[in-house]
């Protein structure tokens, strides 16, 4: 499985921003890591099987992460919105990378 950039196509090969994001990836504890990784994981297995459809990482998460497995993201990111989305784009994109 592949990670693109739409519109231009562009096939991702490394994680974007790792030196950047891994510092506050490091700060979600372990347990709520694992949480996110299997929610990632259960939400990309529902649609794998199906050639047409199209995963797009920004729709997982919704606007409001409050009580939401990806609100650990938020809080690791210091409440920065746009950070916390650009970390969230990392985490899709190592489990997309492990996936496939």
């Amino acid at each position: 499985m592949s990670l693109f950039r739409i519109p231009d196509m562009h096939r991702y090969t490394s994680v974007p921003h790792d030196r950047d994001n891994r510092p506050l990836i490091n700060r979600i504890p372990p347990n709520q890591l694992h949480e996110i990784f299997d929610e990632l994981n259960r939400r990309i297995d529902a649609v794998v099987d199906s050639p047409e459809e199209l995963i797009t990482a920004g729709w997982i998460p919704g606007y409001d992460w409050t009580g939401t497995v990806w609100e650990p993201i938020y809080f690791a990111c210091n409440r920065d919105y746009g950070r916390s989305a650009m970390v969230f784009g990392a985490l899709v994109f190592e489990t997309i990378n492990e996936s496939g």
